[in-house]
C-alpha cells in the first residue's frame, strides 16, 4: 500500500525537494503551497499524513493546525510540522495542537524518511505496552480488539534501505 502524503509549504524549491525525497522513498506526494491549497487539497482527498511548514505567510503552521484540529479537515490524520528554528515553546505549542512530530529543515532525508515512515505506520496503533499493541482499523471492524505481538516500538522503523536511495531523486522530478 502506498501512502498518501501532503507537503505543505510556501516555498516551491522546499515542497519539491521534500516530495521527491519521499517520492523515492515510495510515497505518494501532493505539495500544497500554503495553508489555503491545503485545506482544499484535504477536503478533495484522504491523506496519511500531512507535513506543514510553520512559518508561512497568511496562515502559519500553528494556525493551520489549530484549523485542521478545531475543524476536523483531516481527523485521524497526523501532522509534522517542519521549520527552520528550534524554539522549545514553539514545539510545545505544536504537541499541545495535536502535532504528531516536529522537524527542522535541517533535518536529512534519511532523518525525514525515518520519522514519516514511523507516523504512517504506527497511526493506526494503540500501544498496551512496549511489547503489544491494538491496530485500531481491525479492533473496529471486527467488534473487538486484534492483538498484535511487535518486539519492540523501534521494529516499527521504516527500512534502511528506503533511506539509501535518498540522494539519487529521479531526474526530472525536481524542476
Amino acid at each position: 500500500m502506498t501512502h498518501r502524503i501532503l507537503a505543505v509549504d510556501d516555498n516551491e524549491i522546499v515542497g519539491c525537494m521534500l516530495a521527491a525525497r519521499l517520492w523515492v522513498a515510495g510515497y505518494d506526494v501532493e505539495v500544497a503551497h500554503g495553508a489555503a491549497e491545503a485545506f482544499l487539497a484535504l477536503k478533495r482527498g484522504a491523506y496519511d499524513l500531512v507535513l506543514m511548514d510553520l512559518e508561512m505567510p497568511e496562515v502559519d503552521g500553528l494556525q493551520a493546525l489549530d484549523i485542521l484540529m478545531r475543524d476536523q479537515l483531516c481527523p485521524g490524520v497526523p501532522v509534522v510540522l517542519l521549520t527552520a528554528s528550534e524554539n522549545f515553546d514553539v514545539v510545545q505549542r505544536a504537541y499541545g495542537l495535536g502535532a504528531k512530530g516536529y522537524l527542522t529543515k535541517s533535518t536529512d532525508a534519511s532523518e525525514l524518511v525515518k520519522t514519516v515512515g514511523r507516523i504512517v505506520r504506527t497511526r493506526n496503533l494503540v500501544w498496551i505496552d512496549d511489547h503489544h499493541c491494538v491496530l485500531e482499523k481491525e479492533a473496529d471492524a471486527a467488534g473487538g480488539p486484534t492483538f498484535m505481538s511487535i518486539a519492540s516500538k523501534a521494529d516499527a522503523e521504516p527500512p534502511s534501505e528506503q533511506a539509501e536511495r535518498l540522494d539519487k531523486p529521479p531526474a526530472g522530478l525536481v524542476a
